[in-house]
């Protein structure tokens, strides 16, 4: 994550006085489960917001709203009765680091901090990470994310192909 500019470390030993009253909640990491329900050697780093959670509520975001079942069986019929005699072929994937894809607001960052031991770096002492970006654990992490899925969703289907003889009336659709 500090590779890609996600998290900002700072040594305990040298931290500056604004970085002073800032919430260091515990970080772990849980591991993902496979479509089959048996757990997988991949992992997810769950960052333990509770004492965060518990200074708003999770209505305080955006709903987190997934497609009813109609919905789905709603576009697979115009897309059916559209291209008669093709196969309509649906997937839902999950993006990777989906919540890392959001920065959140540069007043905020103080509640979104984590406490390590400096050693892992081969440094003395501890460290300190400032996550800039939504992290799996908090609240509003899920409304927050819709909101910028949507946002490139319809970007996404403000678009046709760029070559004329795969264009059709609908634009891109997801």
């Amino acid at each position: 994550d500090a590779h890609h500019g996600r998290i900002l470390l700072c040594l305990t030993k040298d931290l500056p006085t604004e970085l002073m009253g800032v919430l260091s909640t515990p970080l772990a990491r849980v591991p993902k489960m496979n479509p089959d329900r048996t757990m997988s050697e991949e992992g997810r780093f769950v960052h333990d917001q509770r004492v965060v959670n518990a200074m708003g509520s999770k209505f305080d975001h955006p709903p987190a709203l997934q497609p009813r079942h109609r919905q789905v069986g709603r576009a697979i019929l115009w897309w059916k009765t559209r291209l008669p005699g093709v196969e309509v072929l649906m997937a839902k994937f999950d993006v990777d680091s989906a919540y890392k894809l959001v920065w959140i607001r540069i007043e905020d960052v103080g509640m979104f901090a984590t406490d390590l031991p400096a050693k892992c770096l081969d440094l003395e002492g501890s460290m300190l990470l400032l996550f800039l970006v939504l992290t799996f654990g908090w609240g509003g992490s899920r409304g927050n994310w819709m909101a910028f899925a949507w946002g490139c969703k319809l970007f996404h289907q403000a678009h046709l192909p760029d070559q004329e003889r795969w264009r059709d009336a609908v634009p891109f659709h997801n």
